[in-house]
């Protein structure tokens, strides 16, 4: 691993230098997490209780700041620059509030959190969108936040998006960070993932020292770099092609952790519960329903599995307490449908039930004990963990340990939500092949680790004050500094996915053809052997959609022949020429280049611009 880290230092160095836009973009959405921090403690620290999570800060202000962009900008239709404004101030009244009070915001260890998770912010201060789905959804839902200032709504254009409803809680973080840089943050959702985990690392240490009796104080170095560690590298759902990108994965997977913990604390909580903790749970199970579309299930389970938790503590009484989040949840839910119907759709869609595939029901069962087999590590401990659950449902509940059969239920309950999705909405090969089943199960990694660190707890409570516990723990400490320093360092070919030499293409040479095509134009996608990078091309190509379609050579000559010809539209970028391309548009096209191409009134083809490759011979090579 050393030897292929080296190696692509060398050969990519240049490109992993970040650049002072790269910094300035860095350091601006650090600006946005900090306040985002200190909003929730001021909140927290305004609304009163001692059971209030101060390592729950982050999570909250970001919950709050996206419920006053989601409420002024779809309810009342306001532009989201002065949203933003407001909620400066506020942030600025809650700084004064901390410092007034002498309470630091995430409750202290955010200087030890910072540094150990720098190597990581300094090997991908760099980045540049590269995955499909971020071309495809993300990055064009924040352009058009960027562009227009409102959400896409009546007399605004149409947005570009494949999906332009999906939930925007991830969206908006990118959207507050190019406020500050005055540009299109197209990475600040890489960046807040790492931000956010580290925040889940402050979260398994409160319920780590929850669980081994231990008083709840600001946590020292070595617990820091610990749990930072089990959060990122050392977690079984740490998938830096998800992490580092738009996708909403980690930003769901943290934020049903901390709905959980939250939750559970409010639900099986002695006293009654303060002010504080309703208020951070309520905006918890809110953030959670706007951060993907499939958290409604997620919703769904952990409701159900509080409200089970509630009865075996306690009787129905410790129900009401989950009233406040349910309705919290339940308008945000209702709020961003509204967004949806007047969109007249923009989400994924059920199909008719006359239309699910119940034939298919065996191969996709199959193709999901495929990927759990190849994911073992996650799967094997997930099993585990529900088998802990069932053994500690049986004794009187501990608070302290609920996380752990909280984490089976919600388990077992979305792999049954995953089936149906296959029978009723992924259709085809998509169902068949459980598509992202892997991807959707992240969504669960942050919440096994909560289990997993409760379990920690109680073993530490037990035999956590022996002399080989403390060697244990310190040797952790080592393991883990080692880790968050060179593991980066030697992961770096897997962590920097997005320095690819076709990707660096496409995004230069897609921009240089946005100029030298006209206003409007529409152009085909002419892609051997299917590469795939579609959506990379149409986003580069600017606002709008520009690609009428995509010609690949699975399919026969007689198929996209008379697409070239057709009056669809009259240019094509190509990707990878063939000598059936060259005979259907009767020009040669070398290997060794992409090129531009028009057809002119007569219906003669000619080429406008050739780019040459660099770094690489064939993109036929290029696989995601």
């Amino acid at each position: 691993m050393i030897r292929d880290a080296i190696a692509f230092l060398l050969t990519n160095g240049p490109a992993l230098v970040p650049t002072p836009a790269d910094l300035t973009g860095l350091a601006a959405l650090l600006a946005v997490a900090a306040a985002l921090a200190v909003l929730g403690g001021g909140l927290r620290v305004a609304a009163g209780g001692d059971d209030a999570l101060a390592s729950a800060d982050l999570v909250v202000g970001w919950a709050a700041a996206v419920a006053v962009l989601v409420v002024g900008g779809t309810l009342f239709g306001l532009a989201l620059t002065p949203l933003a404004l407001a909620l400066a101030l506020a942030v600025l009244a809650g700084a004064v509030l901390l410092v007034r009070r002498r309470v630091m915001p995430l409750g202290g260890g955010l200087g030890w959190l910072l540094l150990a998770l720098l190597p990581a912010l300094a090997l991908t201060a760099s980045m540049r969108p590269s995955e499909g789905d971020d071309f495809g959804t993300w990055l064009p839902n924040l352009r058009y936040l960027a562009l227009f200032d409102h959400f896409p709504g009546a007399g605004l254009p149409l947005s570009d998006s494949q999906f332009p409803a999906y939930p925007p809680a991830g969206t908006l973080v990118g959207t507050l960070t190019g406020r500050l840089t005055g540009t299109l943050a197209e990475t600040a959702a890489n960046h807040f993932n790492l931000v956010l985990l580290a925040g889940l690392a402050l979260l398994m240490i409160d319920t780590c020292r929850a669980a081994a009796g231990a008083a709840i104080r600001a946590p020292g170095a070595r617990a820091v770099v610990i749990a930072l560690a089990a959060a990122t590298l050392a977690s079984p759902t740490f998938v830096p092609r998800l992490v580092l990108a738009n996708y909403a994965e980690t930003a769901t997977a943290v934020t049903l952790a901390f709905a959980a913990a939250l939750g559970l604390r409010l639900v099986l909580a002695e006293d009654r519960p303060g002010r504080g903790l309703t208020l951070q749970t309520a905006l918890a199970f809110a953030l959670l329903v706007l951060t993907k579309q499939s958290t409604l299930a997620l919703f769904g389970l952990l409701a159900l599995g509080l409200g089970l938790l509630a009865l075996r503590a306690g009787g129905a009484g410790r129900l009401v307490r989950l009233l406040p989040p349910l309705l919290a949840a339940a308008a945000a839910l209702l709020l961003w449908k509204h967004q949806v119907a007047m969109l007249g759709g923009g989400e994924m869609r059920v199909g008719a039930f006359a239309q699910w595939q119940w034939n298919a029901l065996p191969e996709t069962l199959g193709s999901m004990l495929t990927v759990a087999a190849n994911k073992a590590g996650y799967f094997g401990l997930a099993v585990a963990l529900v088998a802990a659950g069932l053994v500690l449902l049986r004794r009187r509940l501990d608070p302290a340990l609920a996380a752990v059969p909280l984490f089976g239920m919600v388990f077992l309950g979305f792999t049954l939500f995953l089936t149906w999705t296959y029978l009723a909405v992924f259709f085809g090969y998509e169902g068949r092949s459980a598509a992202s089943f892997w991807r959707y199960n992240t969504q669960l990694g942050a919440l096994q680790l909560l289990a997993v660190a409760a379990l920690a707890g109680a073993a530490w409570r037990r035999w956590g004050q022996s002399p080989a516990a403390s060697r244990l723990r310190t040797g952790a400490a080592a393991l883990a500094v080692a880790a968050l320093v060179i593991g980066p360092v030697a992961a770096i070919p897997v962590l920097r996915f997005d320095v690819n030499p076709v990707k660096a293409h496409i995004a230069a040479t897609a921009t240089e053809a946005r100029a030298l095509l006209p206003e409007g134009a529409k152009v085909w996608y002419v892609d051997p052997p299917r590469v795939g990078l579609a959506n990379q091309i149409d986003y580069y190509l600017g606002f709008g959609v520009q690609i009428a379609g995509m010609i690949t050579y699975f399919e026969a000559e007689s198929l996209y022949r008379p697409l070239l010809d057709g009056d669809r539209a009259a240019f094509a970028y190509v990707l990878n020429a063939t000598p059936a391309l060259e005979a259907a548009v009767g020009l040669a096209l070398p290997d060794g280049a992409s090129y531009l191409i028009a057809r002119d009134a007569p219906g003669q083809w000619h080429v406008v611009r050739a780019w040459p490759y660099r770094g690489f011979a064939s993109a036929r090579a290029f696989k995601y």
